[in-house]
C-alpha cells in the first residue's frame, strides 16, 4: 500500500484545482497529474479517503466519464451529475462546453431567452445580442425575429414592402404574397388592395365598380352612383343588375337585341323571348340573318320590301320584282322579255317557274323545282331536292315518308303517322297509331307495354303472355311451357296446379309443399316444423314419417299417433299418450290407467298407488304414506323419503329411477336435474 500523501500537498492540489475552474467552463480540460507526493496513493489500485474513485478526483487527476465525483473538479469533463462524471451537454443543467449560457447557444439547438449571455445573435432566440446579453425581439431592432416574415416587418409588425419575404396576405403592403415574397398590387390580382375601392375596381384601377360593390365615391362605380358607400345600378354600368335580363338592358332599361338574355317579351326589341333569349323578329328594327331578311325587317320570312330596299329574290320585294341587288317596281311576267329577275321569257324569278328544259337560277324557278346545270328538270324522289309533292328533301307526299323532325302536309308523310304543326314527331306509346317498333297500336317493341292477347305480335317479347304464335298474342296457359300470365313459375302457381320443390312462388297456395318463402321466394321442401301439412304428414307438423300426432289429430294408422291407437282417422286418447283425457285424474294416471302416485290429482283414493286421495292446497291430490316423513329411505323411495310410487317427488340432486320421482325435472343417470 502507497504512503499518504501530505498535508501540504493536498493543500497545494486544492489551490490548484480552485484556480482551474474558470478553465472548465470554457473548454475541456486536460487531464491534471496529481502534486509530488500524492503519486504513491493515486495508483495503488483502490479507493482513498481523498478520491471520488479508485485513484482519481479529489487530490488526485480527475475522473473519466462514468465514474464517481463529488464536485465537478473531480472530472476531465468538469461535470459531476447525480454523482457521476458526465459529458457536457445540452441538456444538464449546466452552463458547460461552448455554451454561452445555460444549455443554450452555440452548439446547442436551443437559442437563448432574453436576459441570458451571449456572443453572437445566432445565440438568442430574438437573434439580438446586446453587449453580451439577449435582448426582446422588437420591430427596430434590424433583425427578423418574433413572428416576423421579414427584417422588422410582417406578422405583428407592420406589412412588408414588395419584394420582402411573407408567409401570409396579411405580411404585406399589397396584402399580396406570392411563392413567399410580397407582389406589387395590380387591379389584376383579385384582391383590394392599394387605392382600389373593392376587388381589382375604382377610380384607381380606371375600371368602374359594379352594383352592390364598395366605393368612395361616383367616380368608383361603373353606373356612376354611390350610395352609403355602396355602388347602385344603373342601365349603362356594363353589368346584369337591377331587374336587366341581360347587361344594361331589358327590365327597366331598354329592350334587348336578338340573341341576349331575356325572362319576358317586353325584354326583346322584337317582342319575342324563347327559350330564355331575345329572337329575332320582322319587327325589331335589326337586320336578322336568321329570318332571311335581305333588308332590315323585310324580305326572306318577313313581309316584302319596298322599292330600292336591298333583296336576293323577287319574294323579297313587295313589287315582286329584284333586280341587281334592289327591289324595283313590278315586272310583267307575260310582255314575253326576259327581265327583271326572270330566269327564262316571262318564267322563273318572280314570274312563274319555268317549264321543263328552259334556263333556271335556283330551283323554285322551274316546275319541278329541280335546276340542274342551269336548266329545269324534271323532279324525282332521289333527286336530292324538295321538289314535286315532296314535303322534305326526296320524302313525303308520293315519295317515301319522312323521318321525325321533317317538314310534313299529312300524318301519311311521316314514318311516325304523326303530322303536328307541319313537322314529323315521333312516335309514342300512346297516339292510338300503329307506329314505330310498335306490333300493334300502341303496344310492343322494346318501347311500349306489352300486348293483349289476339293483337298483332312480331316476337313472344310482344306479349303480356310471352306467347306470340303466326303473328298473334296466344292467351297464356298452364301447359304452353311459359312462365306467363299469373304463374309464379313456368306452368305452375296461380291460377295453375302448384309447384314442386325449388320453383318460384308468391305466396303457400302456390306450392305443392305449401310452404314459400326465401329471397327470392321459392316453394321449399316440407319439414316437421314448417307449420304446413305437408309430405306424408297425417295433421300439420306431426303424424307419417314426423314425430306421432296428439289424441284426436287425424290419422293413418296407429304409429301415427303419440298414444300408439288411431281409430277411424283419428288418434285416440291412451294411458300411454302423454296427455291428459278420458277419464283419466292426471295425465296417463288414475281412472282406467294406473294409479297416480303422490302429488299428481285424483278424483278418489282409487286414483292413488297409496290409495289416499285428500285436498291439500288446492283441490284433490294423491298423498304420500306416513312412512314417506320417517327420515329414512325406506320401502321404494329412490331418496330419503321421496321418490318411489308412495312417496312425494324429489328434488334436484336427488336419487332417482323414472322422470316421475322428480318435481319439474328429469331424472338423468339416476339424478333429478
Amino acid at each position: 500500500m502507497g504512503k499518504a500523501p501530505s498535508l501540504t500537498a493536498s493543500l497545494v492540489w486544492n489551490t490548484l484545482t480552485t484556480a482551474l475552474m474558470a478553465v472548465v467552463a470554457c473548454s475541456e480540460p486536460e487531464p491534471l497529474l496529481p502534486p509530488s507526493g500524492a503519486v504513491d496513493g493515486c495508483v495503488n489500485g483502490q479507493k482513498d479517503e481523498a478520491e471520488s474513485d479508485v485513484d482519481c478526483g479529489g487530490i488526485c487527476a480527475r475522473c473519466i466519464d462514468g465514474l464517481a465525483c463529488e464536485t465537478p473538479f473531480d472530472c476531465n469533463s468538469g461535470v459531476c451529475a447525480d454523482g457521476l462524471c458526465s459529458a457536457p451537454s445540452c441538456f444538464d443543467g449546466l452552463k458547460d462546453g461552448d455554451e454561452s449560457d445555460v444549455d443554450c447557444g452555440h452548439a446547442c439547438p436551443q437559442r437563448c431567452d432574453a436576459g441570458a449571455s451571449c456572443d453572437s445573435a445566432d445565440d438568442c432566440a430574438a437573434a439580438v445580442c446586446v453587449e453580451g446579453v439577449c435582448a426582446v425581439s422588437r420591430c427596430d431592432d434590424g433583425a427578423r425575429n418574433g413572428d416576423e416574415a421579414d427584417v422588422d416587418c410582417g406578422g405583428s409588425c407592420s406589412p412588408c414592402a414588395t419584394g420582402q419575404v411573407c408567409e401570409a396576405p396579411a405580411d404585406c403592403e399589397s396584402t399580396l404574397c406570392v411563392e413567399g415574397a410580397c407582389v406589387e398590387a395590380s387591379c389584376a390580382d383579385q384582391l383590394q388592395n392599394g387605392d382600389e375601392a373593392d376587388v381589382d375596381c375604382g377610380v384607381a384601377c380606371q375600371r368602374g365598380c359594379g352594383p352592390g360593390k364598395s366605393c368612395g365615391s361616383a367616380a368608383d362605380c361603373a353606373g356612376g352612383s354611390c350610395v352609403n358607400s355602396i355602388c347602385l345600378a344603373s342601365c349603362f354600368d356594363g353589368y346584369a343588375s337591377g331587374g336587366e335580363s341581360d347587361v344594361d338592358c331589358g327590365g327597366p332599361c331598354v329592350a334587348c337585341d336578338t340573341g341576349e338574355s331575356c325572362s319576358q317579351v317586353s325584354d326583346c326589341v322584337g317582342g319575342i323571348c324563347e327559350l330564355a333569349l331575345c329572337a329575332a323578329s320582322c319587327s325589331d328594327q335589326q337586320l336578322s340573318s336568321s329570318l332571311g331578311e335581305t333588308d332590315v325587317d323585310c324580305g326572306g320570312n318577313c313581309s316584302g320590301c319596298a322599292l330600292g330596299a336591298q333583296c336576293s329574290v323577287a319574294s323579297d320585294c313587295l313589287s315582286g320584282s329584284c333586280l341587281n341587288g334592289a327591289c324595283i317596281p313590278a315586272a310583267s311576267c307575260s310582255n314575253a322579255l326576259l327581265d327583271s329577275n326572270e330566269s327564262d321569257v316571262d318564267c322563273g324569278g318572280s314570274c312563274p317557274p319555268c317549264a321543263t328544259g328552259l334556263a333556271c337560277a335556283e330551283h323554285p324557278d322551274c316546275v319541278g323545282e329541280l335546276c340542274l346545270a342551269a336548266v329545269c328538270a324534271e323532279g324525282n324522289c332521289t333527286d336530292g331536292v324538295a321538289n314535286g309533292e315532296e314535303t322534305a328533301l326526296d320524302c313525303g307526299g308520293d315519295c317515301e315518308p319522312c323521318a321525325v323532325g321533317a317538314q310534313c302536309s299529312v300524318s301519311s308523310d311521316c314514318l311516325s303517322l304523326q303530322c303536328q304543326s307541319g313537322i314529323c314527331f315521333p312516335a309514342t306509346c300512346f297516339d292510338d297509331l300503329k307506329n314505330g317498333e310498335e306490333s300493334a297500336v300502341d303496344c310492343g317493341g322494346d318501347a311500349c307495354e306489352p300486348c293483349a292477347d289476339g293483337q298483332a305480335c312480331q316476337t313472344s317479347s310482344d306479349c303480356a303472355s310471352l306467347h306470340c304464335e303466326s303473328g298473334s298474342c296466344i292467351p297464356a296457359a298452364c301447359d304452353d311451357g311459359i312462365a306467363n300470365g299469373a304463374e309464379t313459375a313456368t306452368d305452375c302457381g296461380g291460377a295453375c296446379a302448384r309447384c314442386a320443390d325449388g320453383g318460384g312462388c308468391l305466396e303457400s297456395a302456390d306450392c305443392v309443399s305449401k310452404v314459400c318463402s326465401g329471397d327470392p321466394k321459392l316453394c321449399q321442401v316440407p319439414s316437421c316444423s314448417d307449420s304446413a301439412k305437408n309430405g306424408d304428414e297425417t295433421a300439420f307438423n306431426c303424424g307419417g314419417s314426423c314425430s306421432p300426432c296428439p289424441p284426436l289429430y287425424p290419422c293413418l294408422i296407429n304409429s301415427d299417433c303419440l298414444g300408439g291407437a288411431c281409430q277411424a282417422g283419428i288418434c285416440q286418447p291412451t294411458c300411454e299418450d302423454g296427455a291428459l283425457n278420458g277419464a283419466e285424474a292426471d295425465r296417463d294416471c288414475g281412472g282406467p290407467c294406473a294409479p297416480c302416485r303422490p302429488n299428481r290429482d285424483c278424483f278418489d283414493d282409487g286414483d292413488c298407488t297409496t290409495a289416499i286421495c285428500s285436498y291439500a292446497g288446492h283441490g284433490l291430490h294423491c298423498q304420500p304414506l306416513n312412512s314417506c316423513s320417517n327420515g329414512q329411505q325406506d320401502g321404494s323411495e329412490t331418496d330419503v323419503d321421496c321418490g318411489g310410487p308412495f312417496c312425494g317427488w324429489c328434488t334436484a340432486n336427488d336419487s332417482c329411477l323414472v322422470d316421475d320421482d322428480c318435481q319439474g325435472t328429469q331424472c338423468e343417470v339416476g339424478v333429478c336435474q
